[in-house]
């Protein structure tokens, strides 16, 4: 199994590279442990290359003065050259980052380093088979003040050796402050940890966030980084690309989904009167890439607003209103042409048509509903529904995969989990194909993606049985192989970013 990726392209300006547990493969160019194909050998009546000196390399290398794990590097020769930028520590592995073109001078911004360590940058030329290299050292700077505390739990496997290693982003919620905003911790909300736990990166912004903020991969190395009002899509290096303003969808909350052609779905809400009661209910709306308003799908209107299945249900929305749908999720299902939606409080995941507007399916319970609520509900064959259920998405093999909270089905005695179902739309049947238990419940909030190796990341990241977000990564037989714990915050979602993709932008 492996997450839909959107389709990658390249970003000339910098060569990224990341502390990580072994060699990186940046810029095209593979270390000698990776699986790229080698240069051909001389072969009878061919000369071998005649021996080329290195032209005289200077170096300097500071901290970045907006970020203290930032590296500026530069080199610069007397002529055009290629340079070879090797990167290393005591405590890290070594790893290449090779400037692409030949030119005089060489700018490079090396990211995810860790804090008060002293790093070795050693640029050669890779042309050159004798001559000089030049070498310079830095210290990197502390932490901001309210980074969180993270620690690898002991696991049947090491994560740091596998393909899908890399950074591990998440942004960071105060105890109390998803009820009040004001608790939001200050400094840097955004963090990046490495396989062994530590913090590798975070984002300097000025911008105030949400009470769950959010951050995923966008594409081109790049990140959607949620706060109060804007979505900023960022490089690794902090630089903003592109800025959405939100402002244009009613009540804008939780989620937002970048399209192929730079538009978005999102979340937004509305509060109508049923039956003399107030209900809070949500709207997907679609914008544009320049943020006009495409088209707006009302909950309420395709979904049964009599139905209150539970306490979720029946709880105040903070907009006021029984919190009838509190929606989290909200994706497009390119493959079949549908928009799917997590709806946490009924306890279900739908998708409708993107074209037509008509629901496709609902997976999920059936029962409480009106009845004339005529809908196309699943039938499951095999396993247990959701319940307060975050995150819809789907694995490379078309299974819809889903953060089940089990708020309202034994949570606190089960814990949650990572859940697959296997779906047949013309059958509309479902059955349970994969199941991975948190260590812990978590009553709130909540994640879960597919690797590109098919292993599963979750996060339980609420309140609940501890008060400790755990960011868990299973295999395809649910055995754990790496599980990080941050003490003392809640982490709504986490997002992975392997080493090979970060190197694609290298």
């Amino acid at each position: 199994m492996s997450t839909h990726t959107p389709t990658r392209g390249f970003i000339p300006a910098i060569a990224l590279a990341l502390a990580m547990a072994g060699p990186l493969a940046a810029c095209g160019v593979a270390p000698e442990s990776s699986d790229a194909p080698s240069a051909p050998a001389s072969s009878a009546g061919v000369p071998s290359p005649a021996t080329s000196a290195s032209l005289p390399l200077a170096i300097d290398a500071v901290v970045d003065p907006d970020n203290t794990l930032i590296a500026s590097v530069t080199v610069s020769a007397p002529a055009a050259t290629s340079v070879m930028l090797t990167v290393s520590s005591e405590e890290t592995a070594p790893r290449e980052i090779l400037a692409q073109d030949a030119a005089a001078s060489h700018e490079f911004t090396v990211v995810g380093l860790r804090a008060d360590t002293e790093y070795t940058f050693e640029a050669s030329d890779p042309e050159a088979t004798e001559g000089g290299m030049a070498t310079t050292s830095m210290t990197t700077g502390a932490l901001p003040g309210n980074a969180p505390t993270a620690e690898v739990v002991p696991a049947a496997e090491d994560a740091g050796g596998n393909s899908t290693a890399g950074i591990t982003f998440f942004g960071l919620t105060a105890p109390g402050s998803y009820e009040d905003p004001t608790e939001m911790p200050e400094g840097p909300i955004f963090y990046g940890v490495d396989p062994q736990g530590e913090i590798v990166w975070y984002l300097n912004s000025d911008e105030t966030t949400n009470r769950a903020p959010l951050i995923r991969a966008a594409g081109n190395g790049t990140l959607l980084a949620f706060f109060e009002d804007t979505i900023d899509q960022v490089t690794l290096d902090g630089e903003v690309v592109k800025t959405y303003d939100m402002s244009a969808v009613p009540g804008w909350h939780h989620d937002a989904f970048l399209l192929p052609d730079g538009g978005l779905l999102a979340l937004g809400a509305e509060t109508r009167k049923f039956d003399g009661q107030d209900v809070h209910g949500d709207l997907v709306v679609e914008l544009d890439d320049e943020g006009q308003v495409v088209s707006t799908w009302a909950l309420l209107d395709h979904l049964d607003p009599s139905r209150f299945p539970g306490e979720l249900s029946k709880a105040l929305a903070s907009a006021g209103g029984l919190d009838w749908s509190h929606s989290n999720s909200v994706i497009l299902d390119e493959d079949n042409g549908e928009v799917v939606v997590s709806v946490r409080s009924q306890g279900w995941v739908f998708a409708y048509d993107r074209a037509t507007g008509d629901l496709s399916w609902i997976a999920g319970d059936d029962s409480m509903t009106a009845p004339g609520f005529d809908a196309p509900f699943l039938e499951l064959e095999e396993g247990t529904w959701t319940s307060g259920q975050h995150a819809a998405t789907f694995t490379e093999d078309g299974e819809l995969l889903i953060y089940d909270n089990r708020n309202e089905t034994g949570g606190a005695e089960n814990n949650s989990r990572a859940v697959a179902y296997e779906i047949d739309r013309d059958a509309l049947t479902a059955r349970q194909v994969f199941e991975a238990v948190d260590p812990k419940y978590s009553e709130a909030l909540g994640d879960v993606d597919e690797l590109a190796d098919g292993s599963i990341l979750s996060t339980a990241g609420g309140a609940g049985s501890s008060e400790t977000a755990r960011i868990t990564e299973v295999d395809e037989s649910g055995e754990t192989r790496w599980d990080l714990a941050v003490t003392d915050t809640r982490i709504y979602r986490s997002e992975r970013m392997p080493w090979a993709q970060v190197d694609e932008v290298s």
